[in-house]
């Protein structure tokens, strides 16, 4: 049950497995590169990415900085199967909100706040959420498919998903992003 390493030890680059830490199964608190903050975000300052959270927050503000690093990213499942985050707010210095960054909450992320210098969704990134509506910043130029697919749990919650700058640059993509034809400016309902 678990994982009985205690210590890594890396020789050469040290840094050569720092993008895949977590997918080769190894915890991001033996890694040397991650500083894990007071309220436990585990943030690898070489990428400037979030990596990993162990805190109990319910309503999650990013820090643009850590430890004097701009926070630019947030890895891939950093937040995934985080049932207590209620809400989140992403500053203007994240570009990249990578694969499963905030999946699987069961309906219960309800508020999110994109910063505006968010360019990148990925895939399923908010997978499983509970937000009842969305603002997506003029800066955001690709959302992948399932990215903000509505939790199984419960009846799709977005009612309103407001999209600054072209709001026609996600039409050919917006159900495959997750969202409800119902709510597409595009579509005309008679």
């Amino acid at each position: 049950a678990g994982n009985a390493i205690t210590s890594i030890t890396i020789e050469g680059d040290e840094t050569r497995f720092d993008d895949v830490w977590a997918l080769i199964g190894l915890s991001y608190e033996l890694a040397s590169f991650v500083v894990i903050t007071e309220d436990g975000i585990m943030f690898n300052p070489n990428i400037g990415e979030i990596v990993g959270y162990n805190g109990a927050a319910t309503e999650l503000v990013i820090p643009s900085e850590i430890e004097g690093v701009a926070v630019t990213s947030i890895g891939l499942s950093a937040f995934d199967a985080n049932r207590s985050i209620t809400s989140v707010t992403i500053p203007d210095t994240v570009t990249v909100i990578k694969h499963r960054a905030f999946a699987s909450t069961k309906g219960n992320l309800v508020t999110l706040n994109l910063g505006n210098g968010v360019q990148e969704i990925h895939n399923s990134a908010f997978k499983g959420h509970g937000l009842t509506s969305l603002v997506i910043p003029e800066s955001v130029t690709y959302i992948g498919e399932q990215a903000f697919k509505h939790t199984n749990m419960i009846s799709n919650p977005l009612e309103f998903v407001t999209v600054n700058g072209d709001p026609t640059r996600f039409d050919e993509e917006w159900e495959m992003i997750g969202f409800a034809l119902e709510l597409a400016s595009f579509i005309e309902m008679t």
